[in-house]
C-alpha cells in the first residue's frame, strides 16, 4: 500500500488548484501588476526618430569632406 502511486483526479487537481491561488492571494506579501499594452500607431517610431535624426550629421559630414578634398 505504501507504494501506490498518488494522483488527483482533474476535478481535484482544480479545487486544490483554486485554494493554492487563494491562499496566495490573501497572504499579506503579494505584489500584483498589471499590463497595458498601447498600440502604437507606426512600430517603427524609433527607427524612423533614429534615421531622420543621423541625416543631418551624414549631410554635415558629406560636407566636410567634400571641403578637405577641394584645398
Amino acid at each position: 500500500m505504501a507504494y501506490l502511486p498518488f494522483y488527483h483526479t482533474p476535478e481535484e487537481f482544480d479545487v486544490l488548484q483554486e485554494e493554492k491561488e487563494n491562499h496566495i492571494r490573501t497572504g499579506k506579501n503579494i505584489h500584483e501588476w498589471s499590463c497595458h499594452n498601447l498600440e502604437k500607431s507606426n512600430r517603427y517610431d524609433a527607427v524612423q526618430f533614429t534615421i531622420l535624426s543621423l541625416i543631418p550629421v551624414a549631410i554635415m559630414m558629406g560636407f566636410v569632406a567634400t571641403l578637405d578634398t577641394l584645398k
